[in-house]
């Protein structure tokens, strides 16, 4: 719970700081683009020696706006010339993303009070920015997921006033099953699974914390109701049959579910779905082998019962008979007529031949008597908190003797098929 802890702190508090940019005369002429989906690809000139507002780095180009900010986009780095290396510009993270179903999407949208302000500073900064007449239109870094699971990108229309005009949804990523799946818990999820333009920390940096990532992130409900249990009272009305199926599921459940949340971010599913199902299967072994009932049935406390005594009783004898088979001779048969049935061989089907035969065995067997010392253990626990016991027994074997009684006979009649061919 720490480690989850940490680094979902971590991935939710990151620097996201928007940097009031850098003024710069670029050294060559060259194009901002303004566009990137669909229709929306468009670009602009700008000439040798025209001023513009870097924002931020990202690879081998900055992103870049103009001064009166109506053009945003991106600009090769070469086009800005040898000064680019001077300027003090935060590092843009290249998958930035917000994801959100297309209902809540759609709802943004009607919304009155939505406005490319309050886009930029709730959910995430317009990407590419250019004017249409008096209108401005902006292409986002929101990843719509729709009904089916499609993922799409949205170019919205605003008014002068900023307020939404109008806006359309472009094919950006193919279908993904996951996403039809959670539904509108993506919305909830999307904290997790988005990435901030200037995030500082990421839990994909390095292998440590992603293999981390991958395998904790999904046990965080679980995490989540053993602390209620700890707290007792929430939960203190609740059997606890229905505690521990709960926790069964969500053992199954939450990682299951944060598989599909990754895969709706855009992790390729052969390097999370073996995984889960990895944790899944030890985790329910693990279950399975170690639970021993986290609460007292009594007090409902959140702790195991602990060992007080053991209680030793009086050996007493047991004594089982039984009987094995030793030796067998056939007596008489009787072997029937052919009969015939079909059989499939590959794509086609062939006739098989065979007579049914009724035997007769002598059956030897050896008679014996099975006599063991047995002494019952009873280990008795008591719940620290109320005093509450309860009991385990077992029973341990003191000795052991077979004896040889006698031997009898008895006759054996079954059937069985014989003479197989194929014709």
């Amino acid at each position: 719970m720490v480690v989850t802890s940490v680094l979902v702190v971590s991935v939710l508090s990151g620097d996201e700081s928007f940097s009031d940019g850098e003024e710069v005369a670029v050294a060559h002429t060259g194009y901002l683009k303004t566009g990137y989906v669909g229709d929306n690809l468009d670009s602009v000139r700008i000439g040798e020696g025209k001023s513009l507002r870097l924002l931020a780095r990202q690879g081998r180009n900055f992103w870049a706006e103009t001064l009166d900010g109506s053009c945003r986009g991106f600009i090769a780095a070469n086009v800005v010339g040898d000064q680019a290396p001077s300027f003090s510009l935060p590092k843009r993270r290249a998958l930035s993303s917000y994801f959100i179903t297309r209902e809540k999407f759609e709802a943004l949208m009607t919304d009155t009070t939505s406005t490319l302000g309050s886009l930029q500073n709730d959910y995430i900064r317009a990407e590419y920015l250019k004017p249409q007449g008096r209108k401005m239109v902006g292409e986002f870094g929101f990843y719509v997921v729709d009904s089916v699971g499609r993922e799409l990108r949205p170019i919205i229309t605003f008014n002068p006033d900023g307020t939404v005009s109008d806006y359309s949804l472009e094919h950006w990523r193919n279908k993904r099953a996951a996403g039809a799946f959670l539904g509108r818990l993506v919305d909830y999820a999307s904290p997790l699974i988005s990435t901030r333009e200037f995030q500082s920390f990421s839990p994909f940096d390095n292998v440590v914390t992603n293999i981390l990532w991958t395998c904790l992130i999904g046990y965080i409900p679980m995490f989540l109701l053993v602390i209620l249990l700890w707290t007792r009272l929430p939960l203190v009305w609740a059997p606890n049959w229905a505690v521990n199926g709960l926790l069964g599921v969500l053992l199954i459940a939450g990682p299951a579910t944060w598989c599909a949340l990754l895969l709706v971010q855009g992790v390729i599913w052969w390097s999370v779905v073996p995984a889960t199902v990895v944790i899944v299967l030890l985790g329910a072994l693990l279950f399975w082998m170690l639970y021993g009932g986290l609460r007292c049935p009594h007090c409902k406390k959140l702790m195991n019962h602990e060992f007080k005594d053991q209680q030793k009783g009086l050996p007493f004898e047991r004594v089982r008979r039984g009987s094995r088979e030793i030796g067998r001779r056939n007596e008489k048969n009787y072997i029937g007529g052919w009969q015939y049935r079909k059989i499939k061989t590959g794509n086609s089907y062939s006739t098989q031949s065979y007579r049914v035969g009724r035997f007769t065995d002598l059956v030897t067997y050896e008679d014996y008597v099975e006599t063991s010392m047995v002494r019952r253990i009873t280990n008795h626990f008591v719940c620290p908190a109320c005093g509450h016991g309860k009991e385990e027994m077992k029973e341990e074997i003191l000795s052991h003797e077979v004896q040889i009684v006698g031997r009898h006979t008895a006759k054996e009649t079954y059937t069985k098929e014989v003479d197989h061919s194929i014709g």
